[in-house]
């Protein structure tokens, strides 16, 4: 027939969203001078409906040259590093878990990417707890690093400090199982919630080793000093998780995702850690205080009763 696709464009353009026919300076800035048939309603029969002239003169209706089809595309088009990138965003309903479902739908996803040589990259929040959580990776070992050597300044023993250190586990145990156990998942809040912990463990850790040096100082014998330690800290420790546990449990039903995780890490732990760390470190600390370094304070003090008398 003659025609070109730029011919049928602009017909398709001044039936539609303009023809542009020059640019215009106004005030020093390029404005474009749109001709458009304003008869039109811009619906598809309407535009298939216009007339084209062709080279002989003569004209025919566009639906003579075209068929309409309803096509998806996408509004805009996104590039990242030169690629074609087509984002797909979605919210979850209340009450559901965002990194359950991607761990359900992630196999699916991924077989589907694979047939159709497609990389699949997923963001929000499963991206945002990556990243959260690859900072937390990082710094932490400075963190330890840091706690270990506070303590070697508290108590002048690698052995003490090494022993601190072990009370946290006893802690981070009791987490994963009420976790399990009310079945809220491991995520970003829970690992803060076991951040959190390590200071409350350590500080009893800490509180007992050191009254039990106090007691050896005062020339008290190695298994009555550890028995008066414990009845000494016993109920402070108990009173205090008591007291942080009814401070976390209107947490544990909050509306919002972030807050119940961290409150049941840390309730969890409290617990275990708690009862752990009064019926394991003492049995430690009766091994390690029987060194003769930790027994000088108490031969001195039999020393100094005997000159007296």
């Amino acid at each position: 027939m003659g025609l070109a696709r730029s011919d049928i464009a602009e017909y398709i353009a001044w039936r539609s969203s303009g023809l542009k026919v020059t640019t215009l300076d106004y005030n020093f800035e390029p404005i474009d001078l749109m001709i458009v048939d304003t008869t039109s309603n811009q619906s598809s029969t309407d535009i298939l409906n216009t007339q084209i002239m062709l080279p002989n003169q003569l004209s025919i209706p566009l639906f003579a040259v075209l068929n309409a089809e309803v096509i998806g595309t996408p509004p805009f088009i996104e590039r990242r590093d030169g690629k074609f990138v087509m984002s797909i965003k979605a919210d979850v309903a209340m009450g559901s878990d965002e990194e359950e479902i991607l761990e359900a739908l992630q196999p699916a996803l991924l077989t589907i990417a694979q047939q159709h040589h497609v990389t699949l990259m997923f963001g929000g929040e499963l991206k945002e707890s990556e990243q959260a959580n690859g900072a937390l990776l990082q710094t932490l070992p400075f963190g330890v690093a840091l706690l270990f050597g506070a303590l070697m300044l508290q108590f002048n023993s690698y052995r003490l400090a090494i022993l601190v250190m072990f009370t946290i586990p006893l802690g981070v145990v009791g987490a994963p199982a009420m976790l399990s156990i009310v079945g809220v998942p491991f995520g970003f809040m829970s690992i803060l919630g076991v951040l959190a912990l390590m200071g409350i463990v350590v500080n009893s850790a800490i509180l007992l080793i050191e009254h039990t040096l106090e007691y050896l100082n005062q020339g008290t014998e190695l298994s009555q000093a550890i028995c008066l330690s414990v009845q000494t800290r016993l109920r402070p420790v108990i009173v205090t998780t008591l007291t942080t546990i009814v401070g976390m449990l209107p947490l544990t039903s909050s509306a919002s995702p972030l807050w119940p995780p961290f409150a049941f890490t840390v309730i969890g732990g409290l617990l275990t850690s708690t009862l752990l760390t009064m019926l394991i470190l003492p049995l430690i600390l009766k091994f390690l205080l029987s060194s003769k370094r930790f027994q000088k304070p108490l031969l001195e003090t039999e020393n100094m009763e005997i000159l007296i008398q």
